[in-house]
């Protein structure tokens, strides 16, 4: 089960997450988090509770993981696109099963269907070190 954070920790999570969003173009991601944040700066919304517009405290962590944010930036695992599960042996002439966890500018979390063990593919062009909070737009 997830704890709750203290709310100011994760307000701060929450305005980091949105600048990041920001500088690479996710603008739904901005406005729905918005609605987040203001409920949290209101007091509208219980610890760790949902606001309709689908964002958690448990969402923006798991953002932090997928972003490579700070203190999360070590959670996953960066593998190449198309990467088969690292600890599922292919069974004789059938594959093992990856979908798609979430997508986002530089890539996806894969996850595997039998373990569901979870990592991310980059894009080609994009090094796992510079998708960080640092990352300024251009």
């Amino acid at each position: 089960m997830f704890r709750s954070m203290d709310r100011g920790r994760l307000m701060a999570m929450v305005e980091m997450l949105g600048t990041t969003f920001a500088t690479r173009g996710m603008k739904r991601h901005v406005e729905e988090l918005r609605v987040y944040w203001l409920g949290l700066a209101r007091g509208l919304v219980p610890a760790g509770r949902r606001v309709d517009v689908g964002w958690s405290e448990s969402l923006v962590v798991e953002w932090f993981r997928v972003l490579r944010l700070p203190p999360h930036q070590w959670d996953y695992p960066v593998r190449p696109p198309s990467s088969p599960c690292p600890r599922c042996p292919a069974p004789d002439g059938h594959a093992v099963e990856v979908k798609t966890g979430l997508t986002f500018p530089e890539g996806r979390k894969a996850v595997c269907t039998v373990c569901g063990y979870a990592w991310l593919e980059l894009e080609a062009d994009v090094r796992a070190a510079s998708v960080d909070v640092r990352r300024r737009a251009r």
